[in-house]
């Protein structure tokens, strides 16, 4: 199994800075102040509430794959997983510096590609986290760890390692076993024939292939190299030996049936339909554009930017990974495995038919999310909008510390919710809500600022009508969050206590260090 690990090295670069009501007597001024305005203060005197942080972040590849970390989207976040600073590693590694708040307790250090999220355990130390290959929604709704796919530090090229070149075009091209076929320049080629294991490097600007042919047996990948522009008909995989890694660009000008590997780190246009096959995978960390539907029968990963101009659907026994950025402008159907890390869009009807969807980031549906005999799972601080209905006929729905679905209208049919310790929100527009049956097991604070329904008895304490006093702080995938924080200041003198060095003190609320006299 390939695994990753992410090295996270904390320094937290404290001083109890801050200020304090200082009983330092000013310099002689003989004027007495009349106005509030020309009260003086100390010009040393630090008002400031926060303190100053460094946050070093290491992302370390060994899994063998020569796999490239720079580029990375990492984001530090507070105790309510609230956004404080993002930044992009480069060559795998990057420094956060950044005035916190004395409000945050608990730091997280979150990479929404993969959906890892770790917790900055110590003011100093080193903290080392094995990410696994296969997404797991862990116990409390935590975010799930998956496998992180990067781009590859460097592509092959036409300068080096090539048994042929061509240059000029050609009626038809032999790959031998073995052997490296290199074309360059703006050619074309009728027939390109593998004789059996081989390679064929893609270096020139405009290069068409009529067809491709499989004779014999081994292991066969056609590369599309970096600022390379590679034109065709068909793709064509026969089997899982058969493989394309594109760098640069690929216009498909037909549907794509995929029966072998695609590893898409450039562009990659199809202007028809996409079906990934039962033997096939795809992974895109570059840009996909799929003009028609798409089909997924085995094993689909997006870490890039995926748009669809129709649908979507998740067959049985399939995986959808989404840990970049996907917009599907038909309906989305999933018989199968759903796991969005980063940011899932559905212009049309979600249905969450027998499979599941574990959401670890933001899902966002313009029409109605049907949820049937299938499992929900949203993770810890994670948002689900839907623009119409939600409509639960089945199944059940797990919800993370946090979490929040915000509807328009809301139908709870013969369904289960089931709710970790810290509580979550369904926050409906309508004033109307439709309760039918199911039953929720925790604390849900089902909010549509009307009187509850007759039938809210059912589920006894358990459910809230927007008096949970559940606070969800906006983040980078909610951005309208819920209710307001509680606000406790013992000694009443205007600084909540968390913030209060002093709280049963009024006279007192911060602490300023500073070097003894003649020091």
């Amino acid at each position: 199994m390939n695994k990753f690990y992410l090295l996270l090295v904390s320094g937290l670069v404290l001083s109890t800075t801050a200020c304090k009501k200082k009983y330092e007597k000013l310099p002689e001024d003989t004027t007495i102040p009349t106005e509030f305005t020309e009260l003086k203060v100390n010009t040393e005197f630090d008002w400031t509430a926060a303190v100053p942080l460094v946050v070093q972040v290491n992302v370390t590849d060994n899994s063998g794959k020569n796999i490239n970390t720079d580029g990375l989207v990492v984001q530090l976040l507070d105790q309510d997983f609230s956004h404080i600073k993002t930044d992009i590693a480069k060559n795998g590694s990057l420094t956060f510096e950044a005035k916190v708040p004395a409000s945050v307790t608990k730091l997280f250090v979150f990479i929404p590609a993969t959906g890892n999220i770790v917790e900055v355990p110590t003011i100093e130390g080193t903290q080392n986290l094995q990410i696994t290959t296969e997404p797991v929604l862990e116990t409390g709704g935590k975010p799930a760890k998956n496998t992180f796919y990067g781009k590859p530090a460097a592509g092959p090229d036409c300068n080096s390692g090539c048994t042929v070149s061509y240059t000029t075009n050609q009626e038809e091209i032999k790959v031998a076993i073995g052997g490296t076929v290199c074309l360059s320049g703006s050619m074309h080629t009728k027939f390109l024939t593998f004789l059996g294991a081989g390679t064929v490097r893609i270096c020139g600007n405009n290069v068409t292939i009529g067809s491709i042919n499989y004779q014999g047996s081994g292991i066969t990948e056609v590369i599309v190299t970096e600022s390379s522009q590679y034109t065709t008909g068909a793709l064509p995989t026969n089997n899982a030996n058969h493989r394309f890694i594109n760098y640069g660009t690929i216009n498909l000008n037909s549907s794509l049936p995929l029966n072998g590997l695609i590893t898409n780190y450039g562009t990659l246009n199809i202007s028809g339909a996409f079906n990934v096959n039962s033997s096939a995978e795809f992974l895109n960390t570059g840009i996909l554009d799929v003009k028609g539907s798409i089909q997924n029968n085995n094993k689909l990963t997006n870490n890039g930017t995926l748009t669809v101009g129709g649908d979507f659907a998740v067959n049985s026994n399939a995986i959808f990974t989404n840990g970049g950025s996907t917009t599907i402008t038909g309906n989305y159907a999933s018989n199968g495995k759903t796991i969005n890390t980063n940011r899932l869009s559905v212009k049309g009807q979600y249905n969450n038919n027998g499979g599941s969807l574990t959401n670890n980031g933001g899902v966002y549906v313009t029409g109605t999310f049907v949820q049937n005999s299938a499992i929900l799972n949203l993770g810890a601080a994670s948002y689900l909008s839907i623009g119409a209905e939600l409509r639960g006929n089945g199944g059940t729905v797990n919800m993370g510390d946090l979490s929040m679905i915000s509807t328009k209208t809301f139908t709870m049919n013969s369904i289960n919710y089931k709710i970790t310790s810290a509580g979550a929100v369904i926050k409906v527009a309508s004033t109307s809500l439709n309760i039918a049956g199911g039953s929720v097991t925790g604390t849900l604070d089902i909010c549509n600022g009307a009187t509850p329904p007759t039938t809210s008895n059912r589920f006894g304490p358990n459910v809230k009508y927007c008096n949970s006093g559940i606070y969800i702080p906006k983040n980078q995938y909610n951005t309208e969050g819920f209710g307001v924080p509680t606000v406790i200041d013992t000694d009443g003198d205007g600084i909540e206590d968390k913030s209060d060095a002093f709280p049963t003190d009024i006279a007192r609320a911060f602490l300023e260090m500073e070097p003894y006299i003649g020091y």
